[in-house]
């Protein structure tokens, strides 16, 4: 008897593949950061004015595409302009520079004003706004290549008996770091891979980050950071949640969110 020949498979047709079981590596992801325009430098400046008594300070914040300056940090947007229409950078001595540009600026744009004077608190903050307004993006200085997510001063609540302290936080792809002050001497760093937990306190303005490591120049583990206001507090975390997998955040902080303008 001739041996029977197997059933070959319709052309139009194909054997239908399992799908790959899901793991906690592929499911648990940062988000992706490319659909976000990235960002260079954020602080407080003063804008400085012919009258000196309404020289106010503002948050700017700097991206590969925009500067934008807000009542304070997470607040109501004042103005912004495309960081393409920057047509000049000038260092104007001491603390202070100028932005010029080709559009208008400012919260009245009716005023036609295109010019913005602004002071920092130091040289070296100064250099860092001077240095983030004028670099070619493709070829970018050595400090400056890592990608930032978030940075801005907060309260370091330290253990009871002993002083709260002002600190200047910076969140980047890799790192959750902190410094005596903005652009002055880094205190310590942990990797994002390091942090096993953020999650909330009793104080809305405040969240708290856990590591697997030492993550305080005094090798404690976790460290607890105060905002100015809820609204900042949101801010951070939902910019932490770019960068750092989401099962990580508490339930209360996974609810937290934040928009670039």
């Amino acid at each position: 008897v001739a041996p029977v020949a197997p059933k070959a498979q319709s052309s139009g047709s194909s054997p239908k593949k399992k799908a790959p079981p899901e793991t906690k590596s592929s499911k648990y992801q940062p988000m992706d950061m490319a659909k976000y325009p990235e960002l260079l430098c954020e602080g407080h400046l003063v804008k400085v004015k012919s009258n000196s008594l309404k020289n106010k300070s503002r948050h700017f914040r700097l991206t590969t595409q925009r500067l934008a300056y807000y009542e304070e940090n997470a607040g109501l947007l004042i103005s912004g302009a495309p960081r393409d229409s920057i047509e000049s950078v000038e260092d104007c001595g001491k603390t202070r520079f100028k932005i010029k540009f080709n559009t208008a600026v400012g919260r009245d744009k009716q005023k036609g004003n295109q010019e913005l004077l602004l002071e920092a608190d130091s040289t070296g903050v100064k250099n860092k706004w001077l240095t983030c307004l004028t670099m070619d993006l493709g070829n970018r200085p050595p400090d400056y290549r890592e990608e930032l997510v978030a940075e801005g001063y907060l309260t370091k609540m330290q253990p009871m008996c002993t002083t709260n302290t002002t600190r200047w936080f910076r969140v980047t792809k890799s790192k959750f770091s902190y410094y005596k002050e903005e652009c002055g001497e880094k205190y310590a760093d942990v990797s994002l891979e390091n942090i096993d937990l953020i999650t909330h306190t009793e104080d809305k303005r405040e969240f708290k980050v856990c590591s697997a490591v030492p993550m305080t120049r005094t090798k404690f583990y976790d460290v607890t950071c105060r905002c100015a206001t809820q609204a900042e507090r949101d801010k951070w975390v939902a910019l932490l949640q770019r960068v750092v997998p989401q099962h990580k955040l508490s339930s209360t902080l996974q609810m937290c969110c934040y928009m670039d303008v």
